[in-house]
């Protein structure tokens, strides 16, 4: 298909905006979602942070100016409004609560809400957060505030805690302070704080499974456990999450075989209570039963991509440009931009739409590389913005990742065989996927050591290198 003019260009990114992203955005409850890219700024240097790794090189200061970004801010909600989109309003940041400019952004959005009607206004904002403002009791205070000003309105603000845990901390050390001073003390004390503030306002935690750090992996998820009892935290408020970067190495791809086994044990005698029927029902039938990390291989569905790139429309708030995700913020990555006419009207002008509507429908299941492996029933997935910046390509996976995958999947088809619940499990999918996990179970088996390290079926070949 041929773009000839701007006006079809427009067209046919607006098109797909409204069948896709607008008509479901009408709901408070809708998983859709509007990002809004703020700043890049920090008080930790997470060692896998792309961001940390980037930004000197793509990601030039300007491009983050506060000002700007607190004014194009009111411009994107008032978009929202005309276009009725009452759906989530997710906030990408480093540290938001660490910085001025993160409390003020905030002051913009409720004072624009509690001006409109109830019916007008948005369900809830999301923003993670390293949680480092637990160190401080006056800035504890003021973060909760918040909470309870837009609690008044009917706006839910949701915080999701990033932080590894206390065993792997090391991978994420301090930083200069931004403009609000902290001293992250992260010691048992802070812990019992964190955790207390994420049980009194039902938020949850995504730590991050990074390879270098996956030997004390089994250690720190046991702290989490105790952690969570200890506060009364359910499953539900814990998402591991896979860093799906390129670097994991064979000792790492082995560390995490371990994990994953250790986890589908320790899921079944404490969950399952032994009994593999049982075991089961909870993984498919409790809202959140399982550990999502081996749901999301076991119970796979489609070709959909695992993050949220399919399901948020992201805005840079500095220059009201729109990117496929925040990770994926390359110039050359621009699909669309925001323009205010002379009357006020804010619209949307595609720069590059065929980019933004094949990223939307993308199915990484058909991509050149994938669309033959045996693995892609039971995969999560590449993540685009990590392809790129290794192989310079988004659709070409990385094929450490492919390992990382392959692995994961082998370990828990491995502790399934080990507890005897592969049957149960079998009898539970349809015939088709019950079919292509005894196709890949076989072939995992028969991986040869001294294969080649190439992606799609090559992985399995080299998996156990």
């Amino acid at each position: 298909m041929l773009i000839h003019d701007q006006d079809e260009s427009n067209a046919l990114y607006n098109n797909m905006l409204d069948k896709y992203y607008f008509r479901q955005m009408q709901f408070n409850d809708s998983a859709k979602s509007v990002e809004i890219v703020f700043s890049p700024r920090c008080n930790l240097r997470c060692a896998y942070c792309y961001v940390r790794k980037q930004w000197p090189k793509h990601f030039g200061a300007e491009m983050f100016d506060p000002d700007k970004a607190l004014a194009n801010a009111k411009k994107i909600l008032r978009w929202m409004t005309a276009n009725g989109i009452r759906s989530a309003i997710d906030i990408f940041s480093g540290e938001l609560f660490a910085q001025e400019s993160g409390f003020a952004l905030l002051d913009v959005i409720h004072d624009y809400y509690a001006k409109q009607p109830p019916p007008e206004r948005i369900g809830k904002i999301m923003i993670p957060s390293n949680f480092t403002f637990i160190c401080d009791d006056g800035l504890t205070r003021r973060v909760e505030g918040y909470i309870d000003r837009f609690a008044d309105i009917g706006i839910r603000l949701i915080l999701s805690a990033s932080f590894d845990g206390k065993r792997i901390e090391s991978s994420r050390p301090p930083s200069k302070s931004i403009d609000i001073d902290i001293d992250p003390v992260r010691d048992d004390a802070y812990y019992d704080r964190l955790f207390g503030f994420l049980a009194k306002h039902r938020y949850g935690s995504h730590p991050m499974i990074y390879s270098k750090a996956i030997d004390k992996w089994k250690d720190n998820f046991l702290w989490h456990e105790e952690m969570n009892r200890k506060h009364g935290i359910g499953r539900d408020g814990f998402y591991l999450l896979s860093v799906r970067n390129a670097e994991w190495s064979s000792k790492d791809l082995a560390g995490m075989y371990d994990f994953v086994r250790f986890l589908v044990r320790y899921d079944y005698e404490r969950h399952g209570q032994g009994d593999v029927n049982r075991y089961l029902e909870h993984m498919m039938r409790t809202p959140h039963g399982g550990y999502n990390i081996l749901r999301s291989y076991l119970f796979a569905s489609g070709g959909r991509l695992s993050c949220a790139i399919q399901s948020s429309i992201v805005i840079r708030a500095a220059d009201l440009k729109i990117f496929p995700c925040h990770r994926t913020m390359y110039e050359h990555m621009q699909i669309a931009h925001m323009e205010e006419d002379s009357d006020g009207n804010i619209g949307i002008v595609a720069d590059k739409a065929l980019l933004g509507c094949a990223i939307n429908g993308a199915d990484f299941q058909k991509f050149p590389v994938c669309v033959r492996c045996p693995v892609k029933r039971f995969c999560v997935g590449p993540c685009l913005g990590s392809n790129y910046e290794t192989n310079a390509n988004l659709f070409v996976p990385i094929p450490t990742v492919c390992k990382l995958h392959a692995r994961t999947i082998q370990a828990i088809m491995d502790g399934l065989d080990e507890i005897g619940a592969t049957a149960a499990l079998l009898g539970l999918y349809d015939t088709e996927k019950a079919r292509d996990y005894l196709i890949l179970k076989e072939a995992l088996k028969g991986v040869q050591r001294d294969g080649d390290a190439r992606g799609g079926c090559g992985v399995l070949r080299s998996v156990l290198d």
